[in-house]
């Protein structure tokens, strides 16, 4: 089967959001196996962030951050 153009933009661009979902995802797994339930406006502020690299880096900082203070002043460090 021929694929067009169009159809393997399509495709790669579901994988990427696949990826960023699956990222944000794993931030907040780890937040909440460390810090039990989350406020809502932590969980919409991960939500929103669109660069999957960011997300990496805050996940790193969720398994290290001693508390969800820490964790929430690397937040705003953050822009994406």
């Amino acid at each position: 089967m021929i694929e067009s153009p169009a159809y393997e933009i399509i495709k790669e661009e579901g994988l990427q959001q696949g990826m960023l979902e699956d990222a944000r995802e794993m931030v907040l797994e780890a937040l909440s196996v460390k810090f039990g339930v989350l406020p809502l406006d932590l969980i919409q502020r991960i939500k929103s962030i669109q660069v999957r690299e960011i997300l990496k880096q805050l996940h790193r900082t969720a398994v290290i951050a001693r508390d969800l203070d820490q964790f929430r002043r690397e937040l705003e460090k953050v822009k994406g």
